[in-house]
């Protein structure tokens, strides 16, 4: 007989765990575990700003859903921009069961798992199911990242991720104050400056001998001691 305590449905899952809770814990539990609850506010906050729910945590594990592609894509590269400590971000849209307490299950949320696992501290990866979902500006920050073979499944997926962003060369990667005044031009003029002032001294020195028949005392031999 039917299950009909369960349902099935299509949902974009956002997993995340934080990275290096292992180290961190060993290093100092008391400090992890209270960055880890100050974390799930962060998350939950999150989560909602983008119509989203978290539907299930394991000490620093945490699951999203999310009934927009869309939506779960801007969480998940928030959450992997925002959160401190920084967390690994899978992100997979796919067929889940609906527990009767609200949770999810499935083979949509293992593969948002296993993508989270093999995401890079502070970003997210996003499968090819997700991304044929989404359109314009969004879908044009994410870059493919190639094909993994996911850990314990027989499956391949092609993955993307947040583009990096363009360097800035030349000027517009100085600071402020130095786009006015690039530093080689800063020395040339100083070096200017005092070439001048040297020459000048030499001109005044010569007239100064032709009419007075003596050079000028400079400042610098006025200040010279005996």
């Amino acid at each position: 007989m039917a299950d009909d305590t369960r349902s099935r449905k299509l949902a974009t899952i956002v997993a995340l765990d934080v990275a290096g809770y292992s180290a961190r814990t060993q290093a100092d539990e008391a400090r992890t575990m209270a960055e880890v609850v100050a974390l799930r506010a962060v998350i939950e906050g999150i989560a909602k700003a983008h119509d989203g729910r978290v539907f299930n945590t394991a000490g620093d594990g945490f699951m999203l859903e999310f009934s927009s592609s869309r939506k779960a894509v801007e969480a998940g590269l928030e959450l992997a921009l925002r959160c401190e400590p920084a967390v690994r971000v899978g992100v997979h849209l796919g067929d889940v069961t609906v527990q009767p307490n609200g949770d999810l299950l499935g083979h949509g949320v293992n593969v948002a798992a296993r993508l989270m696992t093999r995401a890079a501290p502070g970003s997210a990866l996003i499968s090819a199911d997700v991304y044929r979902t989404i359109h314009g500006p969004l879908a044009q920050k994410l870059r493919s990242k190639g094909t993994l073979k996911l850990d314990k499944m027989s499956e391949s997926i092609e993955v993307f991720a947040l583009a990096p962003a363009t360097p800035v060369h030349g000027d517009d990667a100085r600071a402020p104050w130095k786009r006015l005044v690039p530093n080689r031009q800063l020395l040339f003029s100083r070096q200017g400056l005092f070439a001048g002032a040297v020459l000048l001294a030499l001109a005044l020195a010569a007239v100064s001998w032709q009419l007075f028949g003596r050079a000028p005392v400079l400042p610098s031999e006025a200040a010279a001691p005996n």
